[in-house]
């Protein structure tokens, strides 16, 4: 699949969706999710996105340099990557669902 085929999926899954409800979105570097946030608020109506500036790429970035000591990582998943960049292992363990309500 392609990104641009990412809409209509968004369409179906979010359907049934309260615009009101928040929606946290991430990604590995950020730019889909600006692009993903702009469908939601400007297509579908939603009224409160959320991403993770800079996405998980920027998250671990700051792991390593800049947050307090002894701060853990709360980001447990997979990246996906559309080209060769390589990323650090992660973790496939799912922390977090969303309901159908």
């Amino acid at each position: 699949e392609t990104f641009r085929e990412s809409w209509s999926k968004l369409d179906s899954l979010l359907n049934d969706q309260c615009r009101d409800q928040p929606i946290f979105m991430f990604c590995t570097g950020g730019i889909r999710c600006i692009k993903a946030g702009a469908y939601l608020k400007q297509c579908l109506g939603f009224a409160d996105v959320r991403r993770l500036d800079g996405g998980i790429v920027a998250y671990e970035r700051w792991l390593a340099h800049d947050a307090p000591p002894q701060t853990q990582s709360r980001f447990s998943g997979e990246n996906f990557v559309f080209d060769r960049r390589s990323l650090p292992p992660s973790s496939s363990s799912v922390i977090s669902t969303t309901s159908d309500n």
